[in-house]
């Protein structure tokens, strides 16, 4: 695993009283309204309800070996600076990758750009079951097989006192068809050549989220040995 200095990151003000008036007027009572790290508004049926949604009560605690310790309320997680499991998922169009600019909203490092998808597994799920909802929840692509390349660990401390401090397991796919933003997460979403998005983030390094630079060694160093 590869240890990363933290990154102070700026951010936008949260909106999520915004969001709720939002929610209220628009009369979505079918609709679940999360308030964490200014919320995020989604639609669920009895089927769904409670398999997407970005809950609170049980991130998973782990060690510096990825073994499960525990589980804790995310804002909580986040306050304490506790390691937890999470993942990053990165899809490749031969030489061009899917990248996405966070929302307003987002809890941290809202207005960033970052790889495809993120966030975090939720107990009783699986890596790759977690990283392919989240892909559909946040870019509406499905059916996407993933690979795990690799993994590591980061530590960020932002703005408002919340810490990041993860095993970030990085997930790649070959994908090269239609997608749609979720607004709520993603404030832009496009493919960029690979030259080009190294050659901005070197030029430009503080309009990427921290994770983003130690994951992407790793996502495209996987995606060569794939495509040789």
């Amino acid at each position: 695993m590869i240890a990363v200095p933290f990154w102070p990151i700026q951010q936008n003000p949260s909106v999520h009283g915004k969001r709720r008036r939002m929610a209220v007027r628009r009369g979505l009572s079918a609709c679940f309204y999360q308030l964490v790290y200014g919320g995020s508004l989604y639609c669920v049926g009895k089927k769904e309800k409670g398999k997407d949604m970005d809950t609170v009560s049980d991130m998973i605690l782990v060690d510096l070996d990825d073994r499960e310790i525990g589980q804790g309320e995310k804002l909580e997680v986040h306050r304490r600076g506790q390691l937890h499991r999470a993942f990053s998922v990165f899809l490749f169009d031969k030489d061009r990758l899917l990248i996405q600019k966070r929302a307003d909203g987002k809890y941290h490092s809202a207005g960033l750009w970052a790889n495809t998808c993120c966030s975090h597994p939720r107990t009783g799920q699986t890596l790759t079951e977690a990283a392919g909802k989240r892909l559909w929840l946040e870019c509406g692509i499905a059916n996407v097989p993933l690979k795990e390349a690799g993994s590591f660990v980061y530590r960020a401390v932002f703005s408002d006192g919340l810490i990041e401090y993860e095993v970030d397991h990085v997930f790649v796919g070959a994908y090269a068809g239609s997608f749609k933003a979720n607004p709520e997460e993603i404030s832009e979403l496009r493919y960029v050549p690979m030259n080009l998005l190294k050659q901005d983030m070197l030029t430009s390094p503080e309009h990427y989220a921290p994770w983003f630079f130690t994951a992407l060694g790793i996502a495209e160093a996987f995606w060569k040995r794939c495509a040789g």
